[in-house]
């Protein structure tokens, strides 16, 4: 299939611990995984989590929930979408992730 990875989007709110559903991910048959930015932290075990188990991290979504706020001329509501957008990149540029969709 042309070297094609199998990836699946993740978030960060599950009832297991994390590491427990990267793990499940791989076994059952996922190569790569696009984790939802939420904080460092979290992202951190996330890539902890991939690394230990071999999959290829191919993308990090950032936040969306203020997105229409990042277009607002008031930059005490612009600012902190902004400051998200440029966390989640931090984190691309951190963890070696070649994709951040906004």
């Amino acid at each position: 299939m042309y070297k094609q990875k199998i990836g699946i989007s993740i978030g960060n709110n599950y009832s297991l611990p994390i590491s427990e559903v990267v793990a499940l991910l791989k076994k059952i048959g996922f190569d790569a995984i696009s984790p939802n930015w939420e904080t460092e932290e979290k992202l951190s075990l996330i890539v902890d989590a991939a690394n230990e188990n071999g999959l290829f991290i191919q993308s990090l979504h950032a936040p969306f929930g203020k997105a229409a706020d990042m277009w607002s001329d008031d930059e005490s509501i612009s600012a902190p979408a902004k400051n998200e957008i440029l966390a989640s990149l931090d984190g691309c540029v951190k963890y070696n992730i070649p994709i951040l969709v906004v």
